[in-house]
């Protein structure tokens, strides 16, 4: 391992945002997105989970496809299919039709704009 080496990548150690959070939330801290491992109160140590894959909530009514890029919308709190203003949070593994609440995506997958 090189000497530079710091801790694997998939979960990550982060303060808690303004309001806490619940287990099992979405947490998005400037570019950094991941999902809380437990709960925590603002500002305490919040443990994410920044590959995998998991369940989010996604906007309606949107269908999505497997390998589509999404995109986390911090106004409504779900996964959408904007690029603009938003960060890219993952890949959808599996269709969601637009009546789907949520969708399967793989966390930290993502490709190049326009691709």
């Amino acid at each position: 391992m090189a000497r530079n080496h710091i801790q694997p990548g998939r979960v990550l150690t982060v303060p808690a945002p303004t309001g806490g959070v619940l287990s099992g939330a979405p947490v998005l801290i400037g570019s950094l997105f991941g999902v809380a491992q437990h709960d925590a109160e603002e500002g305490a140590d919040l443990e994410i989970l920044t590959e995998e894959v998991v369940e989010l909530p996604k906007a309606a009514p949107l269908a999505v496809g497997i390998g589509d890029r999404l995109f986390w919308n911090t106004t409504d709190s779900v996964l959408d299919k904007t690029a603009t203003a938003q960060v890219c949070v993952g890949i959808a593994v599996a269709a969601a039709a637009s009546a789907d609440t949520v969708v399967r995506i793989k966390l930290g997958a993502v490709t190049p704009a326009g691709t």
